[in-house]
C-alpha cells in the first residue's frame, strides 16, 4: 500500500527552529516536502552551500538528505508584533536520491560534528582518528571543514570504515 506523503508547513519558533528540524529528518519517508518561516540567519545557514560563509554543520547536515531553497525574505513589518529579527520562508524537499541513508544520519550528523570541531583546524587535523587516505578521496586535509562540498562530506562519510 502507497504510504500518503505529508506536507510540513510551519512558521518556527526562532530559538528551537532548528531542532525542530532535525527531529522531523526521522520522518523523512513520510514527508513530501516542508516549508517554514524561520529566522534569516537560520535559513542561510540551512540553506548554505561551502560556496557562503553560512555554511555549517546544519547546512551539510541537512544537504545529505533535503534540497533546500529560500523562498523569499519577511521583513518585520509583515507582523502585528514586529519581531526583531528578519524571516526568512524557506523549503526542504526529501532528495529523490538521499547522499546517505536515513539510518545512517546519526553517524553522519557525528561526523560533521567532529570535522567542525575546531574551526581553525584543517580536516585532517579535526578527523585524525579516522586515518583517511585524502589523496585517494581527492580532499585537500589542509582545508577546513566549511571549505568541503557536500560531496566531500559523503565521501569521507562512506571511506571512513575503508
Amino acid at each position: 500500500m502507497h504510504q500518503a506523503k505529508h506536507r510540513v508547513v510551519g512558521n518556527l519558533p526562532y530559538n528551537i527552529s532548528t531542532q525542530i528540524i532535525l527531529k522531523l529528518i526521522n520522518y523523512l519517508k513520510g514527508i513530501e516536502d516542508m516549508h517554514f518561516l524561520v529566522q534569516k540567519e537560520v535559513a542561510n545557514r540551512i540553506c548554505a552551500s561551502n560556496q557562503s560563509g553560512d555554511w555549517g554543520r546544519l547546512g551539510v547536515k541537512i544537504a545529505a538528505l533535503f534540497e533546500t531553497t529560500i523562498l523569499f525574505d519577511v521583513p518585520p513589518e509583515s507582523f502585528d508584533i514586529k519581531p526583531k529579527v528578519q524571516s526568512s520562508f524557506i523549503r526542504l524537499i526529501p532528495r529523490v536520491n538521499p547522499m546517505i541513508d536515513l539510518n545512517q544520519f546519526s553517524e553522519f550528523s557525528n561526523l560533521v560534528d567532529i570535522a567542525f570541531a575546531n574551526k581553525r583546524k584543517g580536516i585532517k587535523n579535526n578527523l585524525k582518528k579516522l586515518e583517511l587516505n585524502y589523496g585517494r578521496l581527492n580532499i585537500n586535509p589542509l582545508a577546513r571543514a566549511e571549505e568541503l562540498s557536500i560531496e566531500d562530506f559523503i565521501t569521507v562519510f562512506q571511506h571512513m570504515d575503508a
